[in-house]
């Protein structure tokens, strides 16, 4: 009852009033060009292709030869590869936080494309299927959507990748991660959090797997999903963000 509530209000506020900018406040867009182009990239070479951190920030040298930084080389995540659009700051801090906690689901379309173009052409011709970082039910009630799952519906249509919604799910409701302070204690809320679907359809066994969230804050949830799909004997475990917080 109060989802259709919700979605009718949006509705009648969408025809009473045009959309605006979530940043910058201008007519026409929920996520205006403008803001969109001094929003900062997180360009391939520039980054670390497991954690998706800038090369020269926060003590990451780079490692040319593997295209990865030096905590990652010695300490190798569960992901294979990590792809970030942009940095977690300003004009996309406030689009994801609109899409995600103000149930402005509309930004998806936008914001689904952008996550698209991120992802190169030799990556898509490599991933078998998309998969969104799964929410907990009890998350999941409260907020209506899951906004990974959105965002995956988009990114599936544009580049013409297999998702699949019902792969991946989580075991228990670990509580927001915002809450645990240090990477440690994040990876450690994260442990056993998720686990492969029995009888999904296809399973993961040699499968090329990429998944897809907002934001990719300490990569705790993200490796984590990585390490439950590799215990199912996924071949290779992506993933694909619209923002990374450096």
């Amino acid at each position: 009852m109060k989802l259709a509530l919700r979605s009718a209000i949006r509705l009648t506020a969408d025809l009473l009033f045009p959309p605006r900018c979530v940043h910058c406040g201008s007519d026409g867009n929920l996520f205006c060009q403008a803001c969109e182009s001094e929003s900062t990239r997180l360009r391939p070479g520039e980054v670390c292709r497991r954690c998706a951190l800038p090369f020269g920030q926060a003590g990451q040298a780079a490692r040319a030869a593997q295209g990865t930084c030096e905590a990652c080389f010695l300490d190798p995540p569960a992901l294979d590869r990590a792809i970030a659009a942009y940095a977690f700051d300003h004009a996309v801090h406030d689009a994801i936080t609109a899409f995600k906690y103000n149930d402005i689901r509309a930004l998806a379309t936008r914001l689904g494309r952008l996550l698209a173009e991120a992802l190169p052409d030799p990556a898509r011709g490599s991933v078998d299927v998309l998969v969104p970082v799964p929410m907990s039910r009890s998350r999941l009630r409260v907020r209506g959507y899951n906004q990974s799952e959105l965002l995956a519906r988009q990114v599936s249509h544009i580049a013409s990748l297999p998702l699949e919604t019902g792969l991946l799910v989580r075991r228990r409701d670990s509580g927001p991660q915002a809450n645990a302070q240090s990477h440690s204690e994040r990876a450690a809320n994260m442990a056993g959090a998720f686990e492969v679907a029995g009888g999904a359809p296809g399973g993961v066994s040699g499968r090329r797997v990429l998944l897809i969230d907002d934001v990719m804050t300490t990569g705790a949830t993200l490796n984590a999903c990585a390490r439950a799909l590799k215990e199912s004997g996924a071949e290779w475990v992506g993933a694909l963000t619209l923002a990374r917080e450096l």
